[in-house]
């Protein structure tokens, strides 16, 4: 491989012409790949990373968010949202068209559609009364024969 482009990388030659003949593959990544895919080290955070391990500097507890528990009663579960409509009252309908008729002409076509029902039934019960006659009339005039 060319020198340049190894510098570029920031590796070896040897390194570099190791990977290409597939050598150190078997672990999974090769020391120019590793090199430049890791990012430089600064040594402030490794000092301060060390010392949050050892416990020397601790987070003061007014700094930490103080942990919220709430515990929701039966009463203030039942408090309404305010993005929800009122629970108690009930749910607008589509106002009734206006009547055309005057109540008084209403209920006089319903008395007169029940009396007309009525009528039907009083004239399907005289005509079964009349065939029923009939039927007797016939025989007691076959029994007299």
């Amino acid at each position: 491989m060319d020198p340049a482009i190894a510098d570029s990388l920031d590796c070896d030659a040897s390194e570099v012409s190791a990977e290409e003949d597939g050598a150190g593959e078997a672990e999974g990544a090769t020391a120019s790949t590793s090199a430049a895919a890791a990012p430089p080290v600064n040594e402030e955070d490794d000092d301060e990373v060390n010392r949050m391990e050892d416990g020397a500097e601790q987070i003061p507890d007014a700094e930490q968010e103080p942990e919220i528990n709430i515990v929701i009663g039966p009463d203030e579960q039942m408090q309404q949202r305010d993005d929800e409509p009122p629970r108690n009252v009930p749910v607008r309908r589509r106002p009734k068209p206006p009547h055309t008729r005057r109540a008084d002409e209403v209920k006089a076509q319903i008395l007169t559609l029940s009396q007309e029902r009525h009528h039907q039934k009083m004239r399907i019960l005289h005509k079964k009364d009349q065939l029923m006659e009939a039927k007797l009339r016939a025989a007691n005039n076959e029994a007299e024969y």
